[in-house]
């Protein structure tokens, strides 16, 4: 163990940096401080079940059936060495093994290692936490993303020192092999991981220069090509989205607070190049989500802390513009999920570290509203 200790003094100068950049990624000069978001996981039976880090650890709360009743927050602890406290890259990666067993994946405080947790059943108690390790000679540092495979293996990414590592289950729901990285040694955000139509995963983070960066499978569960330029100037992590045929969509903000998209042309092929889709108002990091009618619709919180949406008018087509959710006073970036009827269901904290939900009243309709889930203690 002593190893680590003058590992990670040599690297305190790079990780300022990391956080420097990456918070400068998020939030640009005149944005309100925003704090760690929460994350969206679905049950096997269509539950939704929620996670967000807060006073040092793991919280998670999950509907209780499909009446809208949740069971309040319940504390899933936290990993040897604590949980790291700085945004972006303290946000929970949550994935699907394909025995329906959820698992979570998380940042430690200390020597920047991934800890997981998983549910023993599909829709049933958590397992203790452990470990995944770092990527060796190096580290975690960002929050991990996570894809499944085409044959239902789990996969994470993670930026380290500017590389992007990745590593994944040998088999579907099993045991881990070893971090491996997937190079470039120019990314310097948060990765993202999106699915092509042919089963392909493939990955996309922010280069130093502010460019996005992507690399993808040669063949569903094969390996990678090299990673290469979509251009754009780019001032937050990017979402992916994938639309009703299968074509992957990509939205980041630039720096003057616009929400901007670059799609693919064709399924699993080239890209269109950066559109704006205006606003200007626009913080942190956008979401997406796709309705139960194949449009996509995306989400980021506004430079005056309420939730701003644009929906696809139909399948694959032009957008609506931005437009409010509800008003509100929120203090993160949304999380979104999609309950087992098709509707969509908005998360975000408040500022009085409270966290509110707001869904689709039907499939693709208006939403109901803020309501409260509490503040999880």
């Amino acid at each position: 163990m002593n190893d680590l200790y003058p590992r990670a003094r040599s690297r305190l100068v790079r990780l300022s940096r990391f956080a420097a950049f990456a918070t400068c990624l998020l939030m640009g000069a005149e944005a309100q401080p925003l704090q760690s978001g929460v994350s969206v996981g679905r049950n096997q039976d269509g539950r939704l079940e929620i996670f967000t880090i807060l006073n040092g650890s793991v919280w998670h709360n999950w509907q209780l059936g499909y009446d809208g009743l949740w069971s309040g927050w319940a504390p899933l602890g936290a990993p040897a060495f604590g949980l790291c406290n700085h945004i972006p890259e303290c946000d929970i990666g949550v994935g699907l093994n394909s025995d329906g067993r959820m698992q979570i994946f998380v940042k430690t405080g200390q020597y920047n290692q991934i800890y997981t947790a998983f549910q023993l059943h599909p829709g049933d108690a958590w397992s203790v936490w452990g470990t995944l390790d770092a990527p060796e000679y190096c580290c975690a540092d960002s929050a991990p993303a996570v894809g499944q495979n085409a044959d239902g293996r789990l996969e994470l990414f993670v930026n380290g020192e500017n590389d992007v590592w990745h590593k994944w289950q040998y088999l579907p729901g099993s045991g881990w092999l070893s971090w491996e990285s997937l190079g470039d040694g120019r990314n310097n955000s948060v990765p993202t991981v999106g699915l092509n139509s042919d089963g392909r995963l493939q990955v996309f983070a922010v280069s130093l220069g502010s460019a996005v960066h992507s690399a993808y499978q040669l063949c569903p569960g094969c390996g990678w090509s090299s990673f290469y330029s979509l251009g754009g100037w780019v001032n937050s992590i990017p979402a992916v989205g994938q639309n009703y045929d299968g074509r992957m969509e990509i939205f980041a903000l630039d720096g003057n607070h616009n929400v901007i998209h670059n799609w693919q042309v064709d399924p699993s092929g080239d890209w269109s190049g950066w559109f704006n889709l205006g606003d200007g108002r626009a913080n942190g990091r956008p979401t997406v989500a796709r309705n139960l009618d194949g449009r996509l619709e995306v989400f980021v919180i506004s430079n005056g802390s309420a939730i701003l949406h644009n929906t696809q008018l139909c399948a694959g087509c032009d957008w609506s513009g931005f437009t409010y959710v509800s008003g509100g006073w929120l203090n993160s970036w949304p999380g979104v999920g999609q309950n087992s009827d098709g509707r969509l269901e908005i998360f975000a904290y408040g500022a009085d570290n409270i966290v509110y939900n707001n869904w689709q009243v039907t499939p693709g309709g208006d939403y109901s509203g803020w309501s409260t889930l509490g503040r999880p203690q």
